[in-house]
């Protein structure tokens, strides 16, 4: 009887920190639950290179489907603009991420 109340007490634990996993929280070695610390720049700093990311990522499609002399011509046309376009010309340069990108989808 002993073994079973132990048994059932521990499934009983691992389906309350289950349940407070989900609702963001963890348990304490007395059982309660209590609400995980925050760190927001984690989450910025996730936000930020995820947008990175996509961003090379649409550079490079955008390389291959256009063919490096016309994206260059591009460019080129962008820095003889304004400087709204002379800002876009600045992140549509072509990095080291962005390369390969490009190498990985070809």
């Amino acid at each position: 009887m002993s073994i079973m109340i132990s048994q059932t007490a521990r499934l009983i634990t691992v389906n309350n920190a289950t349940v407070a996993g989900a609702a963001g929280m963890t348990l304490i070695s007395d059982g309660m639950a209590v609400a995980r610390v925050r760190r927001p720049g984690q989450t910025t700093l996730a936000i930020a290179l995820c947008a990175l990311m996509v961003l090379s990522l649409a550079k490079a499609m955008m390389l291959l489907a256009m063919g490096e002399a016309f994206y260059s011509a591009g460019i080129a046309a962008l820095q003889a603009g304004s400087v709204v376009d002379h800002a876009a010309a600045s992140l549509m340069q072509l990095d080291a991420v962005t390369t390969a990108f490009v190498r990985l989808l070809t």
